[in-house]
């Protein structure tokens, strides 16, 4: 079973700004995220049959609030052809290189 929580940041003015997304499989964490405005992320959600825009390079450009304010999707911002679209918060990652270079920071 797969769940998720998100914890998110704003600004003075109550714009969010940046989203903390950690996502448990089988009551263990599997991996957390920082999601930031114009930031490069992938999309690559956790489910398997969920192929709509799988693999793709995106900038976050917005988030999207349901109606108790807290962000669920993600305005982006597609790399392959500049079209925006809106994607689950929950289904971005890192791309490759900078998961590497995180990877590298923790164990210096």
């Amino acid at each position: 079973m797969t769940s998720s929580y998100i914890d998110f940041f704003t600004d003075r003015r109550g714009k969010v700004t940046a989203c903390m997304v950690n996502t448990y499989i089988n009551d263990e964490k599997h991996y957390a995220v920082k999601i930031e405005l114009g930031k490069e992320y992938v999309v690559q959600p956790v489910n398997v049959l969920k192929k709509k825009h799988r693999d793709r390079r995106c900038i976050v450009i917005g988030f999207i609030q349901d109606d108790t304010g807290v962000p669920r999707d993600a305005r982006v911002k597609f790399l392959d052809t500049n079209r925006t679209g809106r994607v689950s918060i929950r289904d971005l990652v890192l791309p490759d290189s900078d998961r590497m270079e995180e990877k590298h920071e923790k164990n210096s």
